[in-house]
């Protein structure tokens, strides 16, 4: 049976908070007495010792009554069965769940009393749960470090956590073609060329019949590859990752997925010692100490243009108070309005214009180097004012003619 942890982030991101709800409250002392029964009963299982506070073992039964509570989609048939969590805040209370779940846990025969410890565990924000049965399995310890690197990256700064969502993103997004990864043997063995070229020549027959106007260097483009490949073909990290983006820190460093990941990985530097730093913070089972502040976050930072207005002024750098900047993507139609538009504005000023394309990877560099992203494109920046969108010849003109008033 396939193992995955539950990626409630991931789910939680798709719905708005419903009504703010409660649950029968167990006493600290209460939900203390039933960790330690249940720890007890399973000794002398070495795991058990891993366990600190705030992380829980919960009976099968209940384990899944709280999944099918929280898991509208029913991820577990596209990521296979949930074995743990880790929960930074009230998921049932944030979608009204509370009378489903009790209902749930009625029907399971339970006490009073077990349903008040389970109902507060499992609606207490910053705890780690994972089924009982997982204790058994050496998969478990996989698992733990899995859920306190979660744990991790919550406690991460809002920009930081930012921009680790941003450098995730991009590199799951990345392709390469079979000819760059013939020049790089460090992405790619011999045995994944040889894999890829079979597949080609398989497929390349039908594909020049269908479309007999392209030449084969064209044809090849349909055949890149993606840099996120997981190293087991039938497990589900990949697509637990694309789902949310923590799950592919965790699941990295957990080794799931191909060396080339973190080859790619480590071009980001910040991004990379923030990783390193929370990878080597919870492989260490026995010593791991949840109430550590935040790893260094070694300039990893980043911040997300939504709207028209200013940069914050801890973003506007030297780089950026002074020149003129237009973020481009090739995907973006509006774009190549915009471009002949300002073109004229910026000729009838004398003021040179840097375009950023972040559909390309120098681009995407350059933006982030600037410690900026945007929500939408074409994005102009004039020194730290923001413009989103397409504006015509005149407001382009009148922003630049300001900008070159204040300087």
């Amino acid at each position: 049976m396939k193992k995955t942890l539950l990626t409630l982030a991931a789910i939680i991101e798709l719905f708005s908070p419903g009504c703010k709800t409660t649950f029968p409250q167990a006493s600290s002392t209460e939900v203390l007495l039933q960790k330690r029964t249940i720890e007890t009963s399973l000794a002398p299982n070495l795991n058990i010792k891993l366990l600190q506070e705030r992380e829980y073992l919960i009976p099968d039964s209940i384990f899944d009554a709280y999944i099918q509570t929280i898991d509208p989609f029913n991820l577990k048939g596209i990521t296979g069965k949930s074995v743990g969590g880790y929960t930074h805040e009230n998921y049932i209370n944030a979608w009204n769940k509370k009378e489903e779940f009790l209902e749930k846990l009625h029907k399971l025969d339970l006490s009073d009393k077990e349903i008040s410890v389970y109902a507060t565990i499992l609606s207490t924000p910053d705890v780690i749960v994972f089924r009982e049965s997982i204790i058994q399995d050496s998969f478990f310890r996989k698992a733990l470090a899995h859920e306190r690197f979660h744990k991790e990256l919550t406690k991460l700064p809002e920009e930081t956590y930012e921009y680790m969502r941003e450098i995730a993103n991009h590199v799951m997004s990345i392709r390469y073609s079979i000819t760059y990864a013939k020049e790089h043997p460090e992405l790619f063995n011999t045995q994944d060329i040889e894999e890829w070229e079979s597949f080609i020549a398989g497929q390349m027959p039908e594909l020049q019949k269908k479309y007999p106007w392209k030449s084969e260097n064209e044809l090849l483009l349909l055949f890149s590859k993606y840099v996120l490949e997981q190293k087991n073909p039938l497990d589900t990290s990949s697509i637990a990752a694309e789902l949310n983006f923590e799950e592919f820190y965790a699941y990295l460093a957990q080794g799931a997925f191909k060396d080339r990941v973190e080859i790619v990985l480590k071009q980001y530097t910040p991004a990379w010692n923030v990783y390193e730093q929370i990878k080597k913070r919870t492989e260490d089972l026995v010593y791991y100490d949840a109430s550590l502040p935040s790893v260094r976050k070694a300039n990893a930072r980043i911040y997300k243009i939504a709207e028209d207005g200013l940069v914050p002024k801890e973003f506007c750098t030297d780089k950026l108070e002074h020149d003129v900047i237009m973020i481009v993507a090739d995907y973006c139609s509006s774009c190549y309005k915009a471009i002949p538009l300002l073109e004229k504005a910026s000729n009838a000023l004398n003021i040179p214009i840097t375009y950023i394309n972040v559909s390309e990877e120098e681009g995407f560099r350059r933006i982030i180097n600037l410690e900026l992203t945007t929500s939408a494109t074409p994005t102009l920046l004039i020194g730290c004012t923001v413009s989103i969108g397409l504006k015509t010849e005149n407001e382009y003109k009148q922003m630049l003619q300001t900008f070159v008033d204040k300087r």
